[in-house]
C-alpha cells in the first residue's frame, strides 16, 4: 500500500470543499510522468525533493539493483500542469510526508494530504478538511456535467451548420452544388471527426 499526497501549484487559494474538488477531480485525469510538463515551481519543487525521496518511475529513478534496499526513501510521482501527485512507501509515510509538507511550504505550494486526515492546506496556511465522499460524487458529476453540456453544445452547432450548407448545396445540385458538395463535408467532418478523437484521447490519459 502506498500513502499519496498532492502538491499544488494554484492561482489562488481554494476557499471551500466543492470548489478544490472540481478542480480536482478534473486535474488528476490528466497526470503523467514527465515532470517538465508541470508548472515551473513545481518543478523546483521536484527537483529539490528527488535528492531526499528517490523517484521510482521516470528518468531519475534509480538502478534496478538500488531498489528496496532501504537506503533511499521512495516515491512514485505523477505530473500535471499544477499538480504533483505522489505515492510514499507506507512504511516511511510519516517521514515523508513531514519532508514533502515542509519543502511545500518554502516554495508556498499547497498542500494536500490525501491519505491522511484527508485535509488540504494552502500556500498561505489556511486548511480546510475534504472529507465527504458525497461531496466528491457531487463535485465529480458537476464538473462531468458541465463538459458534457458543452460538447453537446458544439455537436450541435456543428450539425446544424452541416445541414444547412447541405440543403443550399441540393438547391444547387444542377450548378456549382455538386461540386461544394464533397470538399464542404469533408471540410467539417474531418475538424470534428479530430474534436472526437482528441476527446477520447484526453478520456484515457
Amino acid at each position: 500500500m502506498s500513502y499519496d499526497i498532492a502538491i499544488i501549484d494554484h492561482h489562488k487559494r481554494f476557499e471551500t470543499c466543492k470548489e478544490f474538488l472540481l478542480w480536482y477531480n478534473d486535474a488528476v485525469q490528466y497526470l503523467q510522468e514527465d515532470y517538465q510538463q508541470t508548472s515551473p515551481v513545481l518543478q523546483q519543487w521536484f527537483l529539490k525533493i528527488k535528492n531526499h525521496i528517490r523517484p521510482l518511475n521516470g528518468e531519475f529513478a534509480p538502478a534496478a539493483e538500488e531498489l528496496d534496499t532501504g537506503e533511499f526513501l521512495e516515491a512514485d510521482y505523477s505530473f500535471g500542469k499544477e499538480m504533483i501527485y505522489v505515492s510514499l512507501a507506507s512504511t516511511d509515510a510519516h517521514k515523508t510526508s513531514a519532508l514533502a509538507r515542509d519543502l511545500a511550504k518554502e516554495f508556498d505550494l499547497a498542500y494536500f494530504d490525501i491519505s491522511g486526515m484527508s485535509e488540504l492546506y494552502n500556500a498561505d496556511g489556511s486548511h480546510f478538511l475534504v472529507s465527504s465522499q458525497q461531496e466528491t460524487i457531487d463535485a465529480s458529476q458537476e464538473g462531468y456535467n458541465s463538459k458534457s453540456k458543452n460538447r453537446k453544445i458544439f455537436i450541435f452547432f456543428v450539425l446544424l451548420l452541416y445541414l444547412i450548407a447541405l440543403y443550399i448545396c441540393f438547391l444547387n445540385a444542377d450548378s456549382w452544388g455538386g461540386k461544394v458538395l464533397i470538399p464542404l463535408t469533408l471540410s467539417i467532418l474531418i475538424p470534428f471527426y479530430g474534436f472526437m478523437q482528441g476527446k477520447e484521447k484526453n478520456t484515457g490519459t
